[in-house]
């Protein structure tokens, strides 16, 4: 528990420190106390006041909304306290101690008399001595009531009596029905403090329940009119407790909500209203799938999509601050359409949707964001009763008229302390900022953060701090504290230009330009220097431009320039001149009204100037500065290439071939007769082949003064700038540049020695490609080995195990014997590569690590071509790893980190401590079948953990290394967006050995969906779990095999036929293994985020072969992971059965969606990532070009239907099988990706909703779905 708190607050030492202190053991024993222990932390931080609260919490990135939307929704430890004792009376013991302790300490002498008398008795007992000693055994401390087990006899406690018909379970009576001693003692302390029974009613259920079955109906009527009339939490805390409880033998948890017969409905309804909300959506789940099991999720959507329904889920959604899900919302009821259009802050919508329903609240509201502050006062004016909504619109437009007799709540404490400082009344000013504080409390947790940071700067405004903060932060979950810096902004009477550029630029960036004008027109009087003004007018700007007014913030922006502003500002002003260059350029480029020279010369390379004279210390000006440069030389390239490439050009080419053609035919057929005519033409022709050469020439040099251009910034910005991570991407495009231009003699004369001046951990991310090019790259061969070996000395453990690939790719065919007579000799790189690792032999510290890691590298090759089948056919329960194999004499390798683990880029180049070694490998080994049986290894690592590696042999691991690589750049770009920083794919580590062998990182605590959902050979899992008379799994793949043998085109209506009779379970894993509502909450976001990711990602990438086995499930995280990526880039469509679907969206894992489905959540993820892929399309395309590019990757991007011819080929022959045709599959799969990017469909351009919705439908079209390999399992 300390261990999560240490890591949420691990990058900030006063966090740490606060939250220490709520990590004091419990002796409840529950499976959510991390997350509690979390939460309390949050909760601590809430508390402690610090005025820069997100400098605490890093900027809130570290703290998900989910993470704060889940504070105050955290079930009492109460509610499942003791779940692991060995018995009910064991465990019923635990709670009523739990219960009794707080009566020992009070104040009431006959209480706490009481109180004593009833531990005594309880301790005392058999079940309580059983209690004392499983405490003992678990070590659980329990020395506050240890005392009370003292050696005695308990009392005697009073006869089990008769429930009666007209129980209450407020009744202290109940007690005394309950057949286990230890509850009737608690009696006596219940009839003087009756909420003590709150405490133990779950206790109390469960027994009379378990002990009287017939007493079903009657609680459960007393229990619906109570939640009904008057909810209180003990209600939710007892459907907990029993919901942990068997209901009967079939181990299915799901059962366990049928202790009573309950509404569930109605217990949505009062979590809701006891702010319970992760419990209200579970029992909403409950409510609309029935206990009824032949009520399935899939055919219960009229309920799904029923007004009551909808209503429920929008008002837990808003409380959780789920947008994604809000959007996914469809109700159509006129309360809905204004509460969501509050919520998603369209304030003009929300007006027009009041006046048509007179709906006052919601119309002050809007009022409030968006009317005119000057008609604002007479709106105030026309209510007789001044409201909460009424004194926050006044606060936010500085209106101060408002009558301040009315009782205060927290906008009208906020309203006073504004008022008190605007009146110089500081004291007075405080204390409504310290009422203020406590009317906070009661809000949800996302707007608790917010209004404790906007009164803590008011509190610095009072306290007379100089500056306003100005740290920056989401505007539409913010707005309000952004609102309160503006007004305090007017009240102070200070000059904070810079705090309302703040606001205006992060209300723009939210596209609420209503607000952002509202901020830079307040700014425009006050009053301010030249500098000021300028900076203020250069955010107007790029507000005129958001709002669509380009042509009036071209000329505001053209005359900024006119006025020749310069950095070297004397009032701390920050207005950089080369940003308005950058800008100008980046809108004219956008409206095409300036030629492409006139930019790059009059805007961007005068950027460049600029920098280098404003002389920014860091380099990161200078470098961004070039970098666009780059960026901009490199669109005028491509549209050159585009040209080189088209059919104008061949066609071009034609003509002048043939007029020259035509030209020789004229100078040999010129005679005397026609010499006046013949010389005419020639002379015409002379003139049209010059013009034509001359054209084309032209376009050639200005192709290559763009490349030239391109890559020259590309390399300044890479040396100069040493934190943007798109900066460093672009080490990809510079690659593809100089590998696709080797051949040109200026650009290698250009590049050679300002290359080896870029810092070498940005050569990391392509080390692969790049090594791969050895021995290929034309002029460029020596700066390639010279930039690897640079790489190498500063990140050997990076760079070196790459090497060792290339340098042993043939060592495969030592240990296969004899398959491998014929060896080929060693191609180029192998050479090369061998040669680079010799040249460390003068290096101690080098050899020392290329030394063992060959000594490793050979072992592994060694194992992971060893056949095992020996040990499968005598079925060695098990098997060890033959003492004659190199790795089993492995000891000791403290050179080498262990090799699947990810070894963080240390930019120094300072590996020196905190690496993992290997300490030696187990003998015993495990295999997960398959077709080349892969070995399941046991590593002894020097961290005292012992770790997994799945050593592979006879299977090329190239593809997935790159598939990898592919998928942690996305994840990069995902995590530097607003709205997909909660979105990744999981990754793993492939580390090629040699051509046919590797080692994969074993993903821990995982199972395939296929294992989870039918078992290993369908024919058990979850659906036989929960479905036992459904037809099984693998009859289904009979029986649609038998229809595609023998006739094909009835496969969807055999497909649907066998549906009916398979119903999807998965929604149960999340109830079966979660069984803390916040915890299922929490997990189910994490699958449908996971789910939405991969969909999307693999669609861009064309990743295939999708099958159950294919996909893991994170047992903890319940995040999904892909694995087996051999497929990709669109290689499914090359299979001998097609694969129609653009991902795998089967009924079972949208059936773990929730009851939403694919709506909200998982829609909204999908168009998050597809945008933010678009949005980076350019860079994105460049990465993967380098990747299909690499004369490695030949060996991989090939019909997969003949892979199995393929298994034997050797690396040479590889490369000239593939030589011939690789470049047209790199631009077909180049042309696919941009296809997909550009939201082309099908030759169809869709819009980004629309391509989502097709994506989706296609993926789960039955028709698609039925004519998919059997393997496949498309019905699960």
């Amino acid at each position: 528990m300390t261990s999560s708190i240490e890591e949420m607050t691990s990058s900030t030492a006063g966090v740490t420190s606060s939250a220490a202190g709520v990590t004091s053991s419990s002796s409840s024993v529950t499976s959510s106390g991390d997350l509690m222990v979390q939460n309390t932390a949050l909760h601590t931080l809430l508390k402690c006041g610090d005025s820069e609260i997100w400098q605490l919490l890093g900027g809130l990135d570290y703290i998900s909304d989910l993470d704060i939307s889940l504070i105050n929704t955290v079930d009492d430890p109460d509610i499942r306290g003791w779940s692991d004792a060995p018995s009910d009376e064991i465990q019923y013991c635990g709670v009523a101690s739990d219960a009794i302790k707080p009566f020992l300490l009070h104040p009431c002498p006959s209480v706490r008399k009481t109180a004593y008398r009833t531990m005594r008795n309880i301790l005392r007992s058999a079940t309580g001595k059983a209690f004392v000693k499983f405490c003992f055994d678990e070590e659980y401390r329990i020395d506050d009531i240890l005392p009370f087990a003292l050696v005695g006899t308990p009392e005697k406690v009073c006869p089990t009596a008769t429930l009666l018909p007209t129980v209450k379970l407020s009744d202290p009576l109940i007690l005394g029905s309950c057949s286990c001693d230890v509850l009737r003692y608690l009696l006596p302390l219940a009839t003087l403090k009756p909420d003590l029974l709150d405490k133990v009613l779950g206790a109390v259920l469960h027994d009379l329940l378990t002990s009287r079955p017939d007493y079903k109906q009657q609680l459960s009527e007393a229990f619906t009119t109570e939640i009904t009339q008057k909810p209180h939490i003990k209600h939710l805390r007892s459907v907990g407790f029993l919901s942990d409880k068997p209901a009967n033998k079939s181990g299915i948890r799901y059962n366990n909500f049928s202790w009573l017969d309950l509404n569930w409905c109605e217990m949505c309804r009062a979590a809701i209203t006891l702010r319970q909300y992760t419990t209200a959506l579970l029992y909403l789940e409950l409510h609309v799938e029935g206990l009824d099991k032949t009520k399935q999720l899939w055919r219960a959507a009229n309920l799904c999509s029923s007004a009551e329904t909808q209503e429920l889920l929008l008002q837990i959604y808003l409380y959780l601050k789920c947008s994604d899900a809000v959007h996914g919302i469809q109700s159509s009821s006129a309360a809905s359409k204004l509460t969501i259009c509050s919520y998603q802050r369209r304030w003009y919508d929300l007006i027009t949707y009041s006046d048509l329903t007179s709906d006052m609240n919601h119309l002050t509201t809007a009022v409030k964001h968006a009317a005119p502050s000057i008609l604002l006062p007479a709106l105030l004016a026309s209510h007789a009763q001044i409201t909460e909504d009424h004194y926050e619109a006044a606060w936010r437009n500085s209106v101060w008229e408002l009558d301040q007799t009315s009782q205060h709540g927290l906008h009208g404490n906020i309203y006073s302390s504004l008022l008190g400082i605007k009146n110089k009344n500081l004291d007075i000013a405080g204390r409504h900022v310290e009422n203020a504080r406590k009317g906070s409390a009661a809000l949800n947790p996302h707007d608790h953060f917010v209004y404790v940071q906007l009164l803590n700067e008011i509190s610095d405004v009072i306290n007379d701090n100089t500056r306003l903060s100005r740290a920056n932060l989401d505007y539409s979950k913010w707005e309000v504290l952004y609102q309160c810096r503006s007004v305090l902004t007017g009240l102070t009477g200070r000059n904070n230009v810079h705090v309302l550029v703040d606001c205006a630029r992060a209300a723009r960036n939210s596209d609420e330009f209503h607000s952002a004008n509202r901020y830079v027109q307040q700014g425009m009087k006050l009053d301010m220097s030249p500098s000021q003004n300028l900076l203020l007018q250069s955010e107007q700007c790029k507000l005129e431009w958001a709002a669509g007014e380009r042509r009036v913030a071209l000329r505001h922006l053209d005359a900024l320039l006119d006025v020749g502003v310069t950095s070297g500002v004397t009032d701390g002003t920050p207005l950089n001149h080369h940003d308005l260059l950058i800008t100008m350029a980046d809108w004219l480029t956008e409206t095409n009204t300036e030629f492409p020279n006139v930019i790059m010369s009059k805007y961007l390379e005068e950027a460049v100037r600029w920098c280098g004279e404003e002389g920014s210390t860091d380099g990161s000006t200078l470098g961004n500065a070039h970098l666009k440069l780059a960026l901009f030389a490199d669109e005028q390239l491509k549209i050159q290439d585009q040209y080189f490439s088209s059919t104008e050009y061949k066609a071009e080419l034609e003509v002048l071939k043939k007029t020259e053609k035509d030209l020789e035919v004229l100078k040999a057929g010129v005679s005397k007769k026609k010499e006046q005519i013949n010389k005419k033409q020639y002379s015409h022709f002379m003139m049209q082949v010059a013009q034509d050469k001359r054209k084309m020439e032209k376009r050639q040099a200005e192709r290559t003064e763009y490349l030239l251009i391109t890559v020259q910034n590309y390399i300044s910005s890479l040396k100069l700038n040493s934190s943007s991570w798109d900066n460093d991407l672009v080490i990809f495009r510079l690659c593809s540049l100089l590998f696709d231009n080797a051949g040109l003699d200026e650009l290698c004369g250009a590049v050679a020695s300002k290359a080896l001046a870029i810092p070498t951990y940005k050569f990391l991310p392509p080390m692969y490609q790049l090594a791969a090019r050895l021995g290929t790259s034309g002029n460029l061969n020596q700066l390639v080995q010279q930039l690897i070996a640079k790489t190498a000395k500063e990140h050997p453990y990076h760079v070196i195990p790459v090497l060792m690939a290339l340098k042993n790719a043939q060592l495969d065919c030592k240990y296969l014997g004899s398959a491998s007579k014929h060896i080929p000799p060693p191609h180029a790189r192998t050479l090369l590569s061998k040669e680079i690792l010799d040249s460390f032999k003068g290096e101690s510290k080098l050899s020392e690590i290329v030394k063992d890691m060959n000594r490793l590298t050979d072992a592994y090759v060694e194992w992971a071509n060893y056949n095992v089948k020996d040990d499968l056919i005598r079925g060695t329960r098990n098997p060890k790893i033959p003492t004659s194999l190199k790795i089993t004499k492995l000891k000791d390798i403290t050179s080498l980190p262990l090799l699947t683990l990810t070894l963080p880029v240390r930019c120094s180049g300072n590996y020196n401590s905190d690496i993992v070694s290997i300490v030696g490998f187990k003998s015993e080994y495990q295999t997960p079948g398959g077709v080349n049986l892969p070995k399941v290894t046991y590593v002894l690592c020097s961290d005292g953990v012992t770790r997994k590696q799945l050593v592979k042999g006879n299977d090329d691991m190239r593809q997935d290394s790159v598939m990898e690589q592919v998928f942690t750049v996305a994840n990069q770009l995902l995590s530097h967006n607003q709205l997909t920083q909660h979105l990744s794919m999981r990754t793993y580590k492939v580390l090629p050995l040699s051509q046919r062998s590797g080692l994969v990182e074993w993903c821990e605590n995982t199972e395939p969906i296929g294992v989870l959902l039918v078992g290993p050979r369908g024919k058990g899992g979850a659906h036989h779990k929960y479905r036992p008379k459904d037809t099984r799994s693998c009859d289904i793949r009979l029986a649609l095999k038998a229809c595609y043998d023998k006739n094909p085109s009835r496969l969807p209506e055999e497909y649907k036929r066998q549906c009916q009779n398979f119903k999807p379970v998965f929604r149960h894993y999340f109830t079966e293994n979660f069984s803390n509502s916040v915890q299922w909450y929490r997990q189910k976001c994490n699958y449908a985020y996971s789910l939405a990711t991969s969909s999307i990602v693999g669609h861009i990438v064309g990743l295939g072969d999708r099958h159950v086995q294919n996909i893991l499930i994170d047992k903890a995280t319940s995040e999904l992971i892909h694995i087996d990526l051999g497929v990709a880039f669109d290689q499914g469509q090359l299979l001998h059965i097609p694969e129609k679907v653009p991902f795998r969206l089967t009924r079972d894992l949208v059936d773990g969606l929730g009851i939403t489905g694919t709506e909200g959540v998982f829609r909204r993820s999908c168009e998050h990532v597809m945008k933010v892929l678009q949005d980076n399309k350019e860079l994105l395309m460049a990465i993967i070009e380098v990747f299909i590019h690499d004369p490695l990757f030949n060996w991989c991007v090939t019909d997969v239907t003949t892979d199995s011819k393929r298994k034997n080929t050797s690396q040479s022959e590889e490369d000239t099988q593939s030589q011939g045709n690789s470049n047209n599959q790199a631009q077909r799969v180049l042309g696919s990706l941009k296809r997909k990017l550009e939201g082309i469909e099908e030759g169809v351009v869709l819009g980004l909703e629309g391509q989502i919705n097709h994506l989706i439908r296609k993926a789960r079209d039955p028709a698609n779905l039925s004519k998919i390999f059997v393997g496949w399992q498309a019905w699960i």
